[in-house]
């Protein structure tokens, strides 16, 4: 598995939601880097597991707050697709960690693939619709 590299195609134009999307993608390398162990450490799995979900949960509000702010007229379309991802966290990810036989590897590698790809696809189809919007509301 790659890790998720950031390019020049993924930024937005908003400098705060560019360096977000950064730091997601580099959480979720971390994961693919665990799940590259041997034997990868349940604990640090645990601890990234959490890292991710709170910092996603962090990015997400970022934005959903700056569509309340200025009345994006997206926003309903583009917070479904964040509750897509909140709900496959909550239900998939913390549920299987919980689990004292769960395969710590495969899952680091599962949540490191559906975050970063979910991440790349989400800035490319939804978020770059918002740019102009953001970049004419004084944001870049």
């Amino acid at each position: 598995m790659d890790t998720f590299i950031w390019t020049p195609e993924y930024s937005v134009g908003v400098q705060l939601v560019d360096e977000q999307h950064q730091h997601f993608f580099t959480i979720a390398n971390k994961l693919i880097v665990l799940a590259r162990e041997e034997q990868p450490d349940r604990d640090a799995l645990f601890a990234l597991f959490g890292e991710l979900g709170n910092y996603a949960l962090y990015h997400l509000s970022t934005e959903e707050s700056f569509f309340r702010e200025f009345a994006y007229v997206d926003a309903e379309e583009h917070i479904a697709a964040h509750n897509v991802y909140r709900e496959m966290v909550a239900s998939r990810f913390t549920n299987a960690i919980s689990d004292p036989n769960a395969d710590v590897k495969k899952l680091a590698e599962e949540m490191a693939l559906y975050s970063g790809e979910w991440l790349q696809k989400h800035i490319l189809v939804m978020d770059k619709k918002f740019t102009v919007f953001f970049n004419t509301h004084g944001f870049n």
